[in-house]
């Protein structure tokens, strides 16, 4: 029984590690996504003001 409780411990530690492992990409990929939108904004404001919507000439 010893083995039967080691290998479940195991499994618990890989399916948890899989999962924070997973949990913590997502915010990586939103936040890659959200600094390519700032600078996109950053790029149309210098280059482009006339198509930035926060501005009013």
């Amino acid at each position: 029984m010893t083995n039967y409780g080691e290998l479940s411990y195991l499994i618990d530690a890989i399916i948890a590690y899989d999962l924070e492992r997973s949990r913590c990409k997502q915010p990586q990929q939103i936040n890659l996504s959200e600094k390519m939108q700032i600078i996109n904004d950053k790029i149309i404001d210098k280059y482009l003001p006339c198509l930035s919507g926060d501005r009013q000439i």
